[in-house]
């Protein structure tokens, strides 16, 4: 869904998802999360993020070995060290 232009104010629009939320949960398109792992709710992505964007490496504990070597290949998250 993108975001559109009201024609009289000017102002940017974006759609309430709300109810197409509710039209995919009812016709079986979204289904809930039923089996995961609560630790993993606590874990702070915002957090990790700004670690990772301030180059201090305590957060590759956080990932296995091949997400950590793609961060730095590819730079992601605003990753900016040269390990």
């Amino acid at each position: 869904m993108y975001p559109s232009l009201d024609p009289e104010s000017g102002e940017i629009c974006t759609a309430d998802a709300h109810h197409l939320y509710l039209y995919l949960r009812e016709h079986g398109l979204i289904l809930p999360a039923e089996d995961y792992d609560e630790e993993l709710l606590r874990i702070d992505s915002e957090a990790i993020v700004a670690r990772i964007q301030a180059g201090r490496g305590d957060w590759e504990s956080e990932f296995l070995e091949e997400v950590c070597r793609l961060i730095k290949e590819r730079r992601l998250f605003g990753f900016r060290g040269g390990q």
